[in-house]
């Protein structure tokens, strides 16, 4: 029966933890719930503190959904719309090995 309710336990802080974290691709990095993985040129991941956004080439700033980052990757064009606003920077994702 201590078994049981161990497992039972273990089960149910896992799928905490996962409901909390976003798996990036390749499983090795995880970034806050609400974030989006964007790689970066080390081949790692970084976190853009916001959901669906559009990760930049230069792979250091990140877009809300519904922006284009422009050629710098400082600032995020609303598709179809003059509008700009500031890009944000990404964090730095926690490795899960």
């Amino acid at each position: 029966m201590r078994t049981l309710l161990l497992l039972l336990g273990v089960t149910v802080a896992l799928m905490s933890a996962k409901q909390l974290t976003v798996l990036c691709p390749g499983g090795i990095w995880v970034c806050p719930s609400g974030n989006t993985c964007c790689p970066e040129n080390n081949g790692q991941y970084g976190c853009c503190p916001m959901t669906n956004a559009v990760c930049c080439s230069d792979q250091q700033h990140c877009c809300p959904s519904g922006y284009r980052c422009d050629a710098t990757g400082l600032k995020c064009n609303r598709q179809n719309e003059v509008a700009t606003i500031p890009s944000m920077q990404k964090l730095a994702a926690i490795s899960m090995v």
